[in-house]
Order: structure tokens, then C-alpha cells, then sequence
């Protein structure tokens, strides 16, 4: 039940139909009932009920899997749930972990005022709109929020530091994907190996440029310590995608500010979004989420054979450092000068994780979760 049901759609019928029949009920255009697709875009709530109602008690559903939970698009279709007694559980989306409810939701992030941009088109402003919109998602979270919680089956997390870190209001929490190095992989061909040219190491950020939640700003901290270790101006990192929530200006001016106009170099959306040509030829893919759930972007990176350099936040932590397939970067200052002098000093390394990445991309592949998904259904159903 989200937005669209592109990776969805694929991860939970194309795998699952086999075994069980999946039906999709989401909120986005597409709707086709031949295919158990259903939409509920417009529809109103009374509507939408009805529809609801329908599948579940004609298809004699068992349990229903819920992506996201607090956003208040999502309230009334829990409601729905409940009114209809239908078992079901909740996938996170780190939507839960101690940071993200204290700092995304709530208040404002404390590390994006330590930045103090001075530009007015992105000053954080205090309204009375957002005092009350935080306080009806307080309100949600901590009266019906905690009421959906007990009445789930089961809470799904993503890693063991979206598990460790989530405010644990349900005993039943499982883990999606818990990588190891027991899986079976056959011998495939991999990629060439290259650089966009010989002597540069091509660092890319590819998303919507969401300057707080995908922790762009610590992605140009980043090109700022690593300027200090890289005289020559080597290492490269290329920012590519859409402008969101004013974001971009955000970029341009802490870009300025740190004097790094050489280091860090956005790129028109029209290259993000041809993803195959940029991910084909770049050393490594960047992302520093401050909270996320299972990104599409490293997902396909690993695809093309190209690294990762995430945040423990990402959820890719586990995966990145059993397989060798890039670097985790916390936000200290030592552990940035760390990997800095890592990433100019072994490039050997750097052939070793693009190597290691069709390992890692078996690991998380979709037939591989939904095994472990199609697990849990039957444990909770």
C-alpha cells in the first residue's frame, strides 16, 4: 500500500504468486483488476472501504503487509484493517528508529542548523502550521499510532541497526534481510573495470537531491575532508537528480560556502535520469541517508557493479561489510579522514569491491527477500 508498484508489484506477486495469491492495493494510478492490482487513488474513504472489503471477504484473504506507517495516508487504511479484524504487519522503513521519530518528524534537524546557511529561500521557518502538523503527528504516534502497533501481527525491519535502534513498541520484530556468506552464486562474467578516465576516482550521488533525509550535506562535508587529503583534485563527486523541498539552492550554497565548486559538481537531471550511462562508468555510489529503508539507488548500483559508500543509517551496513562491496561512513571526523586516506591510497581495493559487488547483489536479490518474506506471511497468518 504505497504510491506506486513498480519493485512492489515485481517483489511480492511475480515471486510470491507461486505459492500464494497476492493482491495489491495501493494508492498510486495504475489499476488493473485482472492482475489483483487495485487503486484507491480518489476514491474517498467510504469508497475506498467498500473496495477494501471486497477483496478481502471474496479472496478469503489470510494477512495483509503494510509499507510505511506514519504517514497519515496511511491511517485510514490501518483503520480499514481493523475494522475488518484482517491480520497484517507493518514493514518500517526506519520510520520508527529513535532519530528519525526525534529529528524527521518532529523537530527540526540539529545538523542542518549547525550549518547556518544565511540565504533566505533556505532558512527553516517556525510556523504555526508546522508547530500543528507536528503536534497531530505526536498526537497519531503516541494515542492510535501505539493502538495499530499492538494490533499488528508482526513489525519488519531491514537490518539489525534499524531492529537495534527502532523504539521497540511490539515484541515481534523480524528481520527482512540478514546477509551471509553462504550464498550459493554461479560464475557470471563481470563487468570491465574502469574510470571515466585513468588518473580520477568518479564518486556519484544519484536521487532526488533531498538535501536533509538523504544527508547531502554530509556528503559535501565529506568532499571537504577529503579535499584535505586530495591536492590534486582526484577523487570527483558528481550530484545528479531533481530539485526537492528547495534543495538544490540548499547544495549550491554550502558548495560555496566550503569552496568546493572543483569536488563537488551537480549535474543536469536530464543524466540522472538515463541511470545506466553514469552508473556504467562511476567508481562508487554514494548515499548518506540520515533514514531510509532499502534504497533503490544502491540496489542498482550494485546491479552495475559499482560499489557502495552508504551511512549505517541506509540499512546496507550488514551487507557492505560481509561482502567487502565498499565503505561504511560514519559521521566522526576521524572515521571520514579514515576512509579518505583509504580511498586515495588503495585503488587495489577499490577493483576488489567492484568484484565483490555481484556477490552482495545475489544476496539482496528479490527472489532471495521474498523467500524470507513469504517466511514471515506464513508465520503470522
Amino acid at each position: 500500500m504505497g504510491p506506486g508498484v513498480g519493485y512492489d508489484y515485481l517483489f511480492e506477486k511475480k515471486i510470491l504468486q507461486k505459492k500464494c495469491n497476492v493482491f495489491v492495493i495501493h494508492l498510486g494510478k495504475y489499476h488493473n483488476p485482472k492482475t489483483n492490482i487495485f487503486s484507491i487513488k480518489d476514491k474517498g474513504y467510504f469508497k475506498s472501504y467498500e473496495i477494501i472489503k471486497t477483496i478481502y471477504k471474496k479472496n478469503k484473504i489470510h494477512i495483509a503487509h503494510i509499507r510505511g506507517f506514519i504517514s497519515f495516508k496511511h491511517l485510514y487504511l490501518y483503520l480499514f484493517l481493523i475494522l475488518l479484524n484482517i491480520k497484517f504487519i507493518i514493514t518500517c522503513h526506519s520510520q520508527l528508529t529513535k532519530y528519525n521519530l526525534n529529528h524527521k518528524l518532529f523537530y527540526e534537524n540539529p545538523d542542518i542548523k549547525k550549518i547556518n546557511l544565511k540565504n533566505k529561500d533556505t532558512k527553516y521557518q517556525t510556523s504555526i502550521i508546522k508547530k500543528i502538523y507536528i503536534f497531530f503527528k505526536k498526537f497519531y504516534l503516541y494515542s492510535f499510532g501505539l493502538f495499530i502497533l499492538k494490533k499488528a501481527e508482526a513489525l519488519i525491519c531491514f537490518s539489525k541497526y534499524e531492529k537495534k535502534y527502532a523504539i521497540n513498541f511490539k515484541k515481534n520484530i523480524e528481520i527482512l534481510y540478514e546477509p551471509n556468506l553462504t550464498t550459493v552464486n554461479k560464475k557470471k562474467k563481470s563487468k570491465k573495470f574502469n574510470y571515466y578516465n585513468k588518473k580520477d576516482i568518479n564518486i556519484i550521488y544519484w536521487g532526488r537531491l533531498d538535501f536533509e533525509m538523504k544527508g547531502i550535506d554530509r556528503i559535501i562535508k565529506l568532499a571537504k575532508t577529503i579535499s584535505k587529503h586530495d591536492p590534486k583534485n582526484l577523487v570527483k563527486i558528481y550530484l545528479m537528480g531533481f530539485d526537492y523541498n528547495h534543495g538544490l539552492s540548499k547544495i549550491k550554497n554550502l558548495i560555496s560556502k566550503l569552496n568546493l565548486d572543483k569536488k563537488v559538481i551537480i549535474t543536469p537531471s536530464k543524466i540522472w535520469k538515463s541511470t545506466k550511462i553514469p552508473l556504467i562508468k562511476a567508481d562508487y555510489s554514494i548515499l548518506l541517508s540520515r533514514w531510509d529503508g532499502f534504497p533503490r539507488s544502491l540496489r542498482e548500483s550494485l546491479y552495475f557493479n559499482v560499489p557502495i559508500i552508504a551511512s549505517i543509517e541506509t540499512n546496507f551496513s550488514d551487507l557492505i561489510q560481509n561482502f567487502k562491496c565498499g565503505y561504511v561512513v560514519k559521521e566522526s571526523q576521524i572515521n571520514m579522514n579514515k576512509f579518505s586516506k583509504s580511498l586515495l591510497l588503495n585503488k587495489l581495493l577499490m577493483k576488489t569491491h567492484k568484484q565483490n559487488c555481484k556477490r552482495a547483489l545475489d544476496a539482496i536479490h528479490s527472489k532471495n527477500i521474498s523467500k524470507n518474506l513469504l517466511k514471515i506471511l506464513i508465520k503470522y497468518s
